[in-house]
């Protein structure tokens, strides 16, 4: 019952899946964006800067963006389940850190935490979803994919902004924890009543594709039934046994010069730098714009993430449509008009919501635009892949937001939320160049 009515939502091969793993994306968002909306709360509070306060976001897309990169070939041989269920866990603990921290530094290590726990979901999540749909169907389960992390990313600043308000930024970190933790809770037991016959979750490697070029790992009925490795198993399986340092420092070079992983790794760099620059500062730069509460800028966040969330189901079905690297250009371009536009013209309390809804649509609307780029590059190595490219897209994710805050301490909100177009604008080249190289690669 519960997977027909999921595909009356949802057109895809296996809507049930796309939906509980989507969802545990919009958790990911959700604990990813929390920080941002209560700067506001914590610059002042802390009698710190935004160039510091920026440093939270900055170690937790740090953690992230590294620990990614082992965790993509160990997605390819342990369960899903328990990275996925065991790094929500981790990441609910460490935002849980941050709250109880007496001191700054200490608040730092939370977030190293977090981001560890954070790094577990896309290379496992993206790479699920990739395994599990066909190439006719990536753009959509994306979009899908997309809407509900922007419906995390909605509910990260409205919660937090209303929890602080009345009880304080540290209260609010914590009623997250607890989220995620009963989240948790909540995939594990639900996780093996959607998942697809069809995907293999033997413990064997599974580089081998369908077939049919459509990306999902073979299901290797014989090992079906031997029981799966446990994490300290796989993770000698993967880096420690029968690895040739050197031979595998040779394989990696070779794999992230091919023309193909540079093309991804700049349009994640970029994708990643504009969207977590413009999460982070959206709510400071709405308030201080007008001259509003800070609970009036988290509210822009909302809407904005609201915008953004229709963005990525409707965006889904134009990148199956048409072009997805001139698609990716045509929203860098608007990003970049929209983010001027917001700081330039002379909005008003009632105006600017307008303004980011307009942005919220367009600066989501590339994510499906990249992750089907992507999926469609992805061949066996889907966890491989999406772990390089996840992992550009969080340093990119660090670099945008800190960029921003040592702008607006040395300059105003204002020309630094006006960086962020600049960002935008550095990713027209990137698409075309995307667009010509995955051309060639697939001839």
């Amino acid at each position: 019952m519960s997977r027909r009515v999921a595909r009356l939502v949802v057109d895809v091969d296996n809507p049930g899946f796309v939906l509980l793993v989507s969802l545990t994306h919009g958790i990911n968002e959700f604990f990813s964006i929390i920080v941002p909306p209560l700067f506001p709360f914590l610059v002042p509070g802390l009698n710190i800067g935004y160039s510091e306060a920026s440093l939270l976001v900055v170690v937790f897309f740090l953690t992230y963006s590294v620990v990614q990169l082992p965790v993509g070939p160990l997605a390819d041989v342990y369960d899903e389940r328990a990275l996925l269920v065991g790094g929500t866990v981790v990441l609910a603990c460490g935002l849980a850190l941050v709250a109880v921290a007496p001191t700054f530094p200490l608040m730092l290590v939370g977030m190293f935490v977090a981001g560890v726990g954070g790094s577990t979901y896309h290379p496992t999540g993206m790479a699920l979803i990739s395994d599990a749909e066909t190439n006719a169907t990536h753009g959509r389960s994306m979009g899908i994919h997309g809407t509900m992390g922007s419906v995390g990313t909605v509910l990260a600043p409205a919660l937090a902004v209303a929890i602080a308000g009345v009880l304080g930024w540290r209260a609010a970190l914590v009623v997250a924890a607890f989220v995620g933790v009963g989240f948790a809770v909540l995939l594990y037991f639900l996780y093996p009543r959607v998942a697809p016959a069809t995907l293999d979750r033997t413990p064997t490697k599974r580089a081998a594709t369908d077939g049919a070029g459509n990306g999902r790992r073979a299901h290797d009925s014989s090992a079906a039934g031997s029981s799966p490795p446990s994490f300290v198993d796989a993770v000698r399986s993967t880096f420690v046994e029968e690895v040739n340092l050197q031979e595998t420092s040779t394989q990696i070079a070779s794999y992230l010069r091919a023309p193909s992983m540079l093309a991804l790794i700049g349009l994640f760099l970029v994708v990643g730098a504009e969207v977590r620059a413009i999460q982070t500062f959206t709510a400071a730069f709405a308030t201080a714009s007008i001259g509003a509460s800070p609970s009036y800028g988290g509210a822009m966040l909302s809407v904005t993430m609201i915008a953004a969330g229709v963005a990525s189901m409707l965006a889904g079905y134009g990148v199956d449509l048409f072009s997805r690297a001139r698609f990716a250009l045509a929203c860098f371009l608007g990003t970049a008009v929209l983010v001027a536009a917001l700081v330039w013209l002379p909005l008003s309390a009632l105006t600017l919501p307008i303004g980011f809804v307009l942005l919220g649509f367009v600066l989501y609307a590339v994510y499906p635009a990249a992750n089907a780029i992507a999926a469609s590059a992805a061949g066996g190595r889907s966890g491989s892949l999406f772990a390089v490219t996840n992992t550009a897209a969080a340093i990119g994710g660090a670099a945008g937001p800190y960029l921003l805050g040592v702008i607006a301490d040395a300059a105003s909100l204002e020309v630094a939320f006006l960086a962020a177009a600049g960002i935008a604008l550095c990713g027209v080249p990137v698409a075309l160049y995307s667009g010509q190289v995955l051309t060639r690669a697939d001839r």
